[in-house]
């Protein structure tokens, strides 16, 4: 299962790039790192939520070209 998935996220990410676009990594965010997660290891923590949100910012300011403080 998590083959395919890895498969598939892979062509993904060609097509995106392909058509000009772009992706977003966030390779802090691992379930092993469990204060990342609720207890249902499923959904984001506050702290969890907080990483992703700030990867996703950093990613579209830097795709956009954006200068932050």
């Amino acid at each position: 299962m998590n083959q395919t998935r890895t498969r598939v996220d892979r062509q993904a990410i060609k097509t995106m790039v392909s058509l000009g676009g772009a992706y977003i990594k966030h390779p802090q965010i691992k379930i092993s790192h469990t204060q990342l997660f609720h207890s249902d290891g499923t959904h984001l923590s506050k702290l969890g939520n907080d990483l992703f949100l700030n990867n996703l910012q950093g990613a579209i300011e830097h795709i956009m070209g954006v200068k932050t403080k």
